[in-house]
């Protein structure tokens, strides 16, 4: 984990709290004054925090914007799924991101977002709408140790992991009119036999306000 995913971590876990620079020097191997450059650099990204020379700091609001730093502080340290996250402001598609690092060896887990895609795909390689910030865009690099078969169900626990967390979503936090409109797609690395399991098996989920094209 970086040290402003570390940072906004350990404010999370304050809560409506505050975190002393004092208590982040330490846990960081840092300088406080490293760690209020640090700060003040995320608030330049649009991070509402609050500095008390008696309390310390404390995160008040975040930006409508996907980071990477932000993402990785708000999951367990021991997460497999989403331990390297990369976020890109525009690509083609994340598909195309994530089978090139997949060819490349990198290590099952990583995600990979986009606030916009050009050229985004669904289900059946139909073009899916995907303007900036108007909705999620993602892959996942898996490495599944599944027959082919079995891999194929990643999809049906996808869709269905998805459409349980855009409900308690929106009945807990979201205020959201019209249909959400969402898409699971799995694809394999080509297996060397019929019956071995793919090499990996890259997961991509789009979820918007729009429809199909």
């Amino acid at each position: 984990m970086t040290v402003d995913a570390q940072i906004l971590s350990a404010m999370r876990r304050a809560g409506a709290g505050s975190v002393s620079g004092a208590d982040l020097a330490q846990q960081l191997g840092m300088s406080r004054a490293a760690v209020w450059a640090r700060i003040e650099e995320l608030r330049k990204l649009g991070y509402e925090i609050t500095a008390n020379p008696h309390q310390g700091y404390r995160l008040l609001s975040t930006p409508d914007a996907l980071h990477a730093d932000d993402l990785l502080a708000r999951l367990p340290d021991n997460q497999i799924v989403g331990r390297d996250i990369r976020v890109f402001e525009e690509t083609n598609s994340t598909n195309d991101v994530a089978e090139k690092l997949a060819r490349d060896g990198v290590k099952e887990g990583v995600v990979v977002f986009a606030e916009a895609q050009k050229k985004g795909r669904g289900r059946l390689g139909r073009q899916w709408l995907s303007p900036a910030r108007k909705g999620l865009w993602f892959s996942a690099l898996l490495r599944p140790d599944l027959r082919p078969q079995a891999a194929t169900q990643l999809t049906v626990v996808a869709a269905t992991a998805l459409a349980r967390a855009i409900r308690r979503q929106r009945t807990s936090r979201l205020k959201s009119s019209g249909r959400t409109t969402f898409s699971c797609a799995a694809r394999k690395s080509p297996a060397s036999s019929p019956n071995s399991a793919p090499s990996w098996t890259m997961l991509s989920i789009s979820s918007s306000a729009s429809a199909w094209m």
